[in-house]
């Protein structure tokens, strides 16, 4: 890995556009104050240079590349890679801690990638087999902790990055579990059945049997009426 920013690839540059609150992912480009790579830069000009990992070498997408616990750690943060490390070398800072892959790891799940043999019966990654429930920061927002490392960093070589501005905002989902009975004489003997059979009341059964062949408005069928 080169130290020259421009020759880091997307994967790295999504993780540090995230730790730097960009707005705009796409359009990111690399602070001139800040070097990833094996090697920092020669040069006194102040900066921070994050030493990197073997993570995005060789054992990438396999479970070689995965973290070992117990993990060790920086200013009481968990570390994935790296060491737990900062050193001043003049104006510069020489951070051993990959947080930056560290970073990636988390946001991307990529142990779910590496470990497709681990499901549940649904097909699910079990959370407690995430590295997040392993090592006992499942409740912590690793990732910004990390962000605030970094401006910590940058404000002891001059560097002053803001605070990410932060606004409450209510997301609503809705989980529908019936989008009501099908259409044709088929579903209506189907729901007709239903109720004969007592898996349902006869009076739902007859409301839907109606409702599949047109004769009535089925009260599920109320979308107009809630994008309003």
């Amino acid at each position: 890995m080169q130290a020259n920013p421009r020759q880091i690839d997307a994967r790295i540059d999504y993780a540090l556009a995230i730790l730097m609150n960009a707005a705009d992912l796409e359009q990111f480009t690399w602070p001139l104050w800040l070097t990833y790579g094996d090697q920092p830069p020669a040069g006194e000009t102040p900066r921070i240079h994050i030493q990197s990992s073997a993570f995005f070498g060789d054992n990438y997408g396999t479970p070689a590349s995965l973290p070992t616990l117990p993990l060790t750690e920086l200013e009481k943060e968990p570390l994935l890679f790296g060491k737990p490390l900062v050193e001043r070398r003049g104006n510069a800072l020489i951070v051993h801690a990959d947080i930056i892959a560290s970073a990636y790891f988390l946001l991307t799940r990529y142990e779910e990638w590496v470990r497709p043999e681990v499901r549940d019966e649904h097909g699910r990654f079990p959370g407690r087999e995430s590295l997040p429930y392993r090592a006992g920061f499942i409740d912590r927002p690793i990732v910004d902790e990390y962000a605030g490392l970094l401006r910590k960093w940058a404000i002891e070589v001059g560097v002053v990055l803001p605070e990410p501005k932060r606004r409450f905002s209510v997301l609503l989902t809705h989980d529908v579990d019936s989008i009501g009975p099908r259409h044709g004489a088929i579903a209506a003997a189907r729901c007709l059945a239903s109720g004969l059979l007592r898996r349902r009341s006869m009076r739902n059964a007859l409301r839907d049997a109606a409702a599949t062949v047109g004769l009535k408005r089925h009260p599920q069928d109320n979308l107009d009426e809630v994008i309003r």
